[in-house]
């Protein structure tokens, strides 16, 4: 029997299980896929547990895709570009990384809106973990300008300047007018939440009567 999951932490929210499971049942695979909670300090050691109880590969999701990369010995180019893997494939031992959410995306885009152009105009992209950085680092975006929205100004902060040092592997995918676009938009974030703030502590300080 093939054995496959999704990792998480919390994982309890995922519906992967319900998709893979209706397609092994369809297609009349011996096969079983299962949610499965590490946290980040035991990812490591559960994944080589995984390993060895005869898992066949493994889907990453939130917090681990990072990490996913790090442990493996076999990463895709594209999973090295985004800094981020989403699927782990075990092979004799050694570890293969991939990851799909860039691709993905792209796909079921195209499917579902056949006429959409990439010159359209700006994106949005909701949130900025682990799934944005492979939508933002599809090369297809080139010359894009994409508009980062995230509760996290720290996550927003960190895929915007990765996509513009000049070390990172995301450098290549972002033409300088897109990014110094994003890092204004950043900072006018920051700006706004600034006068938000202002304007509640004088609310707070001075009182309508």
């Amino acid at each position: 029997m093939i054995k496959a999951g999704v990792v998480g932490w919390p994982i309890e929210q995922s519906k992967s299980p319900i998709i893979h499971n209706y397609w092994l049942d369809k297609y009349n695979i011996n096969g079983s896929y299962k949610k499965i909670s590490l946290s980040p300090e035991n990812f490591k050691l559960g994944i080589k547990r995984l390993m060895n109880d005869g898992y066949a590969g493994l889907n990453i999701t939130v917090p681990h895709k990072e990490m996913a990369l790090e442990i493996s010995s076999n990463p895709t180019e594209r999973a090295k570009k985004i800094g981020a893997a989403n699927t782990l494939i075990f092979k004799k031992g050694k570890i293969y990384a991939d990851n799909t959410d860039g691709i993905g995306f792209l796909n079921n885009l195209t499917q579902l809106a056949p006429d959409w152009k990439a010159d359209l105009g700006p994106a949005v992209v909701l949130g900025a973990g682990g799934a944005s950085r492979s939508i933002v680092s599809l090369k297809y975006a080139i010359g894009i300008l994409y508009v980062v929205l995230s509760v996290s100004l720290g996550l927003v902060q960190h895929l915007i300047f990765s996509s513009c040092l000049p070390s990172s592997p995301l450098s290549g995918l972002f033409n300088p007018m897109a990014c110094f676009s994003s890092l204004v938009l950043f900072l006018a974030v920051i700006c706004s939440i600034c006068l938000l703030c202002v304007g509640a502590m004088l609310f707070l300080l001075f009182p309508r009567k």
